[in-house]
């Protein structure tokens, strides 16, 4: 599947500080009416954000929550009876800082937001696999998506809340969690930066708004891995092969190329891994956040697709 970074939002939006959230997270989620959410999603510029996923692979979108609002789902953090799920990202080599998984049901405000951005991205999903070869459809409902990864075993929601805090950082990565995938998702920064945080920047792989395609590795070294990821991380080279290609120029013939790494092992340098870009992930994207240098942070990220 391919997989593209997601939407971000900018804008002046804050939360609470740690001390009220804790004070006040039951009481202050005052959602705004389902037909206020679907409203502003529908009023959203769809067609240049469309053509701002097309060109550079990410949208900024804005006006999306209210300052109350990303308090209200800032603050919900503590409240551990609302989330199935608590990650510690340094203890998988992730970076520093956590997140915590949503359970169902949702939250009110993501549970609205989840399936009106899903029925304005589905034909960008689908467009996308269609110029790309992939058979894979979207449904135009998000309900009838879900029922297709639950019927593969992914019932468990994907939505999630992070908390960065100084000093902390997110690796780049992507968002995988089962057969079935959605190729886009909805990053909400629910902190002012300047106010609320300084660093902390969202970051995505590309240059000067183009994407380009190569070979690159991401070894680790296997026995170190059993005791510590990070480490094993740490003491593998990260080689990035000299030639990349414009995706815009190749994307036509992309079940024709063909990527090829080598590796020297007992002094002879013997093909490592080879295949077609079809076969792989095609727009191998990732997404992380640089290091906070004050202060704290939180983010909603919004997947539509459901976990195993």
């Amino acid at each position: 599947m391919p997989i593209c970074p997601e939407i971000g939002w900018r804008g002046t939006v804050r939360f609470a500080t740690l001390t009220a959230m804790k004070s006040t997270a039951k009481n202050i989620i005052r959602p705004a009416p389902a037909s206020d959410i679907a409203a502003r999603v529908h009023a959203i510029d769809w067609t240049q954000a469309g053509t701002d996923l097309d060109a550079q692979g990410c949208a900024v979108l804005k006006g999306l929550l209210s300052v109350e609002e990303c308090r209200a789902l800032a603050a919900v953090y503590p409240d551990d009876s609302r989330f199935r799920s608590r990650v510690v990202m340094g203890r998988h080599g992730f970076g520093r800082g956590e997140y915590k998984y949503f359970s169902y049901p949702l939250p009110d405000l993501i549970a609205e937001l989840r399936p009106a951005l899903y029925a304005q991205l589905h034909d960008v999903a689908n467009s996308w696999n269609e110029a790309m070869g992939i058979d894979i459809r979207y449904p135009r409902s998000h309900d009838a998506f879900l029922k297709r990864c639950h019927a593969a075993g992914q019932t468990r929601p994907t939505p999630l809340l992070l908390q960065y805090g100084v000093g902390d950082y997110n690796c780049l990565h992507q968002d995988l969690y089962g057969e079935h995938v959605f190729p886009l998702q909805v990053a909400i920064l629910l902190s002012e930066p300047g106010r609320d945080f300084t660093g902390g920047e969202f970051v995505l792989i590309g240059w000067q708004g183009r994407i380009f395609v190569g070979a690159a590795s991401d070894h680790t070294d296997r026995k170190v891995e059993a005791y510590s990821v990070t480490v094993s991380k740490q003491m593998c080279d990260k080689p990035i092969a000299p030639v990349l290609w414009e995706l815009e120029e190749v994307i036509g013939h992309w079940d024709q190329m063909i990527l090829r790494s080598h590796a020297w092992i007992d002094g002879a340098r013997v093909l490592y891994q080879e295949g077609t870009l079809d076969s792989m992930l095609p727009v191998n994207l990732r997404h992380g956040v640089s290091r906070i240098r004050s202060g704290h942070r939180h983010t909603v990220g919004v997947i539509f697709h459901d976990a195993k």
